[in-house]
């Protein structure tokens, strides 16, 4: 299945694209896509810990199952006050 990844902020400077499509496993879960975004771009890996990510649109643990042609946020930790 294909799924959309959309990358703020930092992420998306470490990503070096603001979205890209990605071909993963039917039935996979979001941290399998986890794993797979940090592979294909290795300077994500220095924020995993931080990441919060949202699926079509609501906040996500890595155990959500995803659904073909959804939409992935990779949202940065927010500083500021």
């Amino acid at each position: 299945m294909r799924v959309t990844v959309r990358y703020f902020g930092p992420a998306a400077d470490d990503a070096g694209v603001p979205e890209e499509r990605i071909e993963i496993a039917e039935s996979a879960r979001l941290g399998a896509l986890v794993e797979a975004l940090l592979a294909k771009h290795p300077a994500l890996a220095r924020r995993r810990s931080y990441l919060r990510l949202a699926v079509d649109g609501e906040y996500a643990e890595e155990t959500a199952h995803l659904r073909d042609d959804c939409e992935v946020a990779v949202i940065p930790p927010v500083a500021g006050g």
